[in-house]
């Protein structure tokens, strides 16, 4: 591979910034947070991650699904389609290309409309 000195210096400078004083300017906050607390926040985060990262999931695999021919959706389905729909999951995820599971290779037969 190749390495890029200019970006190799960006990082190396942004990674000392960031251990110098970023990162104990955040800790400092974060000791300051009750345990409690701060298991909740933790706790709260974790569901919302977890959720954000089902619904998108299941999103694009709906998206790739409904190209489909003969499609008889299910009511979470319907409902997918209802809150993502084609123009929406472009915008989203705008350089997004499905593979042709036949060929192993990016189907650009699929269109999705861009």
């Amino acid at each position: 591979g190749r390495i890029c000195l200019l970006y190799s210096v960006a990082w190396g400078f942004l990674g000392v910034l960031w251990i110098k004083n970023i990162y104990p300017r955040i800790a400092r906050l974060v000791l300051k947070l009750p345990n409690k607390a701060g298991k909740i926040i933790t706790v709260c985060l974790t569901v919302f991650f977890t959720y954000n990262t089902v619904i998108t999931s299941m999103a694009i695999m709906r998206w790739s699904g409904r190209s489909e021919a003969g499609d008889n959706p299910t009511q979470l389905e319907q409902y997918i389609d209802k809150s993502f729909p084609d123009e929406r999951m472009r915008k989203i995820f705008p350089e997004m290309e499905f593979m042709d599971p036949d060929k192993k290779e990016l189907n650009h037969d699929i269109k999705i409309a861009r």
